[in-house]
């Protein structure tokens, strides 16, 4: 909540936090409002995921995506993962699960093809990162890159949802090439 009152990064000097204290008295009523809404949007959709991912785990035709989403929400809610997702990201996150309903809406009414085209092109980049980041999810260098392939899925899956930022599958690729 810190981070929302604060606008940004939190501040680390003494004289600082001082300044920034006297500028956001009130501000934390606001934050955790929007906390509380966005934990709300969370538990209201996580749920229908995570029943989906249930029951079409073993389906010859959908096991596949249900294995992308479940490696999806193993990253969204990782251990600690509010804290590491921080403040902005936090209250984003029923965006993202507005993104994985509305795949699953284009998984039901359009060719399964087109699903399975668009997971291929993000596993050539996910499934790597993803083996590296199960390895060592406390490295921090890894996070960045994984925020940026969950921005490139909501792009790529979820065209009616608003992306935010500037994502691309070559800017992926030099996210994942940076990180080393």
């Amino acid at each position: 909540t810190a981070e929302g009152v604060a606008g940004g990064d939190f501040p680390r000097s003494p004289e600082a936090f001082a300044k920034l204290n006297e500028t956001t008295r009130g501000r934390w009523h606001e934050a955790a409002v929007k906390i509380g809404a966005a934990l709300d949007g969370i538990v209201e959709t996580v749920r229908e995921v995570q029943d989906w991912i249930a029951a079409h785990a073993k389906d010859r035709n959908h096991g596949e995506i249900a294995t992308d989403l479940e490696e999806q929400l193993a990253w969204l809610f990782r251990a600690k993962w509010a804290w590491r997702a921080g403040y902005e990201r936090l209250i984003d996150y029923p965006r993202r699960l507005r993104a994985i309903r509305s795949r699953l809406g284009r998984v039901k009414s359009l060719p399964l093809i087109k699903d399975l085209e668009k997971m291929e092109l993000i596993r050539h980049y996910w499934q790597g990162w993803f083996t590296e980041w199960m390895a060592a999810p406390e490295d921090a260098r890894l996070w960045e890159a994984g925020w940026l392939l969950e921005e490139w899925r909501v792009q790529t899956f979820a065209p009616d949802v608003v992306v935010k930022g500037k994502v691309s599958e070559k800017r992926v690729a030099a996210a994942l090439e940076k990180r080393l």
